[in-house]
């Protein structure tokens, strides 16, 4: 989870801060990555806005 609000209750230590108005890249780190991470064939998920978090918070 990311954004540039405070974390929502309980996902403090899940949560990524962004600078409000600036763009943001994600990294990732591939530890032990298997052949698929090299060919391409592994695909990573897709990120998406979520406007509220009550789906998860309930």
């Amino acid at each position: 989870m990311l954004g540039p609000d405070a974390a929502p209750e309980g996902w403090e230590s899940n949560y990524v801060r962004t600078l409000p108005d600036r763009g943001w890249f994600p990294y990732i780190r591939a530890y032990g990555a298997h052949a698929e991470f090299f060919d391409g064939t592994f695909q990573l998920p897709s990120i998406h806005r979520v406007e509220s978090f009550d789906k998860w918070t309930k």
